[in-house]
């Protein structure tokens, strides 16, 4: 028996049978996305992912993570997770660590293509190693209120494929990549990135402090946006031959560009010194902006193009697991193998739906089922 299933949500309740063999594993044998939320165990558990062979993306959301990979677990399980390309991680308020300081993991995100970290507050700082993200080509951090710097200088160094990077609202970051102190004159090359975003970053005062030499021979889009006590990007000057200006909003005004990254840098934050305080008078925010100045906006678009927006709850996959194992109930007692790729099609919540509109398990079922009793009947 096979399952069409490609997109599944479960809850910590649902990982605990399938640990118990309580459900039918066929279910997963294509599943490529999976989205775990309101687990309450302190480690996300490994194990249960030898049930989803062809596992590319993972979602752990609302969840009570101390730290994503238990070294035991992950030790005993990473080749589990060499296949996952995209791991998003949010609103785990609980998390510190993606593992815990000393412990060597590169198997676990060496193929990673796309790391994503929303509103996790306590998260302490991004993965306490030097591991290698080699196959990392998005690299996206948002409101880590507790983040004082995203990578070490020697994790930094394996981001050969880094394509995008965005930091946004992480209020203690003061540097991006943090300095590891008396290292010998080095230089450090994002051989790949193209464009970068800070933004509303209120500690930041550089990108990095130490002696490192930076390259970026393809970055064209640079953002440094509400980020007032930044005053250098780095201690050396960076070689950018690409970059023609230092952009400091969203829209269409023209950047600033100094003839080099420190220079403009500098100037930009002269400016902003020298900006006056506004007026006591001025008219104060929309209720609609004040209320939503913790949480990004929806509609940005660097280098005019599209931007991933703000996930919504009922706008992510939610084909339940127990609509799951009743639609391949119902679909293997149909004829014909067209009639049940046409209904696991038609039960399949599309990416894009209506978070007013949501399709339930019971929806799903009940689709089902009729379309079963009048095959049935045509029988």
């Amino acid at each position: 028996v096979g399952s069409h299933l490609e997109e599944l949500k479960l809850s910590g309740k649902d990982i605990t049978m399938i640990r118990e063999g309580r459900l039918p594993t066929y279910l997963f044998q294509n599943l490529k996305i999976l989205e775990v939320v309101n687990d309450k165990s302190d480690n996300f558990p490994i194990c249960f992912l030898q049930y989803f062979k062809n596992l590319e993306k993972l979602e752990l959301r609302w969840s009570s993570y101390k730290q994503i990979f238990s070294y035991k677990e992950a030790e005993k399980h990473a080749g589990k997770l060499t296949h996952i390309k995209s791991l998003k991680l949010w609103e785990l308020s609980d998390l510190m660590y993606l593992w815990n300081q000393g412990f060597k993991l590169d198997s676990v995100v060496e193929n990673l293509e796309m790391l994503e970290v929303w509103w996790c507050d306590n998260l302490v700082n991004l993965v306490p190693s030097s591991p290698s993200f080699r196959n990392l080509i998005t690299l996206e951090v948002w409101y880590c209120k507790g983040l004082k710097n995203l990578v070490t200088s020697s994790t930094a160094k394996s981001l050969v494929q880094l394509m995008q990077l965005r930091i946004d609202g992480c209020k203690m970051i003061t540097e991006i990549i943090s300095n590891e102190g008396d290292v010998a004159e080095d230089e450090i090359v994002f051989s790949k990135l193209k464009w970068l975003s800070l933004e509303n970053l209120e500690s930041l005062t550089s990108f990095y402090s130490g002696n490192y030499t930076f390259k970026f021979p393809c970055l064209e889009d640079l953002f440094v946006i509400e980020c007032p006590n930044m005053k250098i990007f780095s201690t050396r000057e960076s070689n950018t031959p690409k970059l023609q200006e230092v952009r400091q909003n969203w829209g269409l005004d023209k950047g600033c560009w100094e003839g080099g990254l420190n220079a403009t840098i500098q100037q930009l934050h002269k400016k902003k010194s020298l900006s006056p305080l506004p007026s006591i008078d001025s008219p104060s925010l929309p209720l609609d902006e004040a209320t939503n100045s913790e949480r990004p906006p929806s509609n940005l678009s660097g280098s005019h193009k599209s931007q991933p927006q703000l996930p919504l709850l009922m706008a992510s996959p939610t084909f339940s697991l127990a609509a799951a194992t009743r639609a391949d109930e119902l679909s293997s007692n149909l004829s014909g193998s067209h009639k049940t790729q046409s209904l696991l099609r038609e039960s399949s919540l599309p990416l894009n739906a209506s978070p007013l509109l949501p399709l339930t398990a019971a929806d799903t079922v009940n689709k089902l089922s009729s379309d079963f009793s009048g095959s049935h009947k045509s029988q």
